[in-house]
């Protein structure tokens, strides 16, 4: 690049390059469309250019021409208030963006703690079952689930109410269950001008990612849904003497009650993840250190669990005849 300049004209573009380079030091992005970066820069190349642009503006001895100090043909006093005037506007600009980005990032904050929520619904039995679910507004949606099958849908979190039915329209069950609806951590009692009744409520996700947040509803009312921790069998290569060698029963997490939604408690941190396997899904072929695998299985409400239960079940689903 060509430079033109006039006595000590040609500091501007030397200080500006100094001051550049001890202002990268701060900063890890450094190119020139970084506004913070540039704003900076630009204001102590400003200052730097403004004692050499005063001194100059001193008068001249007598008899004598006062020399000119000048880069492309603008005086060093004039670059200091070009520099000064650039990273105000620069750097308060940048300021806006900020505080925009600020409001920006609160509302998705917002939004993801309202975010809709998994729920899974499955159906175990010989017959095509009706679920319905709703508000304390009234019906939302109706849905026909074939035999031996799981869907799922996502609800924002709130209050509402859940039933299934057979092909007969006779009421299979209900959420809110008797059995459960004083508990107010899980069920939320409303009035309308009918009188009083019941709604379970939905809670939102939780803040950590490492846990698992989907909920289950079990929709002929005649089973619980099981967690085992299948870790000692993942990575490996399945087959009947690996999962013979296991012993079910001490790996068996919880059974949890079919006659209410359920909401799996895996936990799980950064250092210690949890992953869930949906009812018959496949088993990680690799684990991470510290990870933990659980596996969600279906289970007969009068079945009794028992180490050999277990093991025929985790054969029948992953070792085939």
């Amino acid at each position: 690049m060509l430079f033109v300049w006039r006595g000590f004209g040609i500091i501007v573009p030397i200080i500006f390059f100094i001051c550049g380079w001890i202002v990268s030091y701060f900063y890890d992005d450094t190119r020139l469309g970084n506004p913070s970066f540039m704003g900076w820069t630009c204001f102590y190349t400003g200052i730097v250019l403004l004692f050499p642009g005063l001194m100059n503006l001193a008068p001249a001895e007598e008899g004598q021409a006062r020399r000119k100090h000048d880069f492309f043909f603008i005086p060093v006093i004039i670059w200091a208030l070009i520099f000064l005037i650039g990273s105000a506007v620069i750097l308060f600009s940048r300021s806006s963006e900020q505080e925009t980005e600020v409001v920006t990032d609160t509302e998705n904050v917002t939004e993801e703690k309202i975010v809709a929520r998994t729920i899974n619904y499955m159906n175990s039995s010989d017959d095509t079952i009706e679920f319905a679910y709703g508000d304390a507004e009234g019906l939302i949606d109706r849905i026909y689930v074939e035999p031996h099958i799981w869907g799922s849908m996502k609800l924002e979190p709130g209050e509402y109410l859940f039933a299934t039915f057979d092909p007969e329209a006779n009421t299979l069950q209900s959420f809110p269950n008797k059995k459960y609806a004083k508990d107010r951590s899980r069920y939320a009692v409303r009035k309308d001008k009918d009188g009083e009744f019941y709604l379970r409520i939905f809670n939102p996700v939780t803040e950590s990612i490492y846990d698992y947040d989907e909920a289950w509803i079990m929709l002929d009312g005649q089973r619980n849904l099981m967690q085992i921790d299948v870790t000692p069998i993942c990575g490996k290569t399945l087959n009947e003497e690996l999962i013979k060698s296991v012993d079910w029963l001490a790996q068996l997490d919880t059974v949890y009650d079919g006659q209410d939604m359920i909401e799996p408690n895996s936990g799980g941190t950064k250092d210690n993840s949890v992953t869930m396997v949906q009812p018959g899904g496949d088993i990680p072929t690799k684990v991470k250190r510290g990870e933990r695998v659980l596996m969600l299985m279906s289970v007969p409400m009068e079945r009794e669990i028992t180490d050999e239960y277990i093991e025929s079940r985790m054969k029948a689903t992953y070792l085939p005849e």
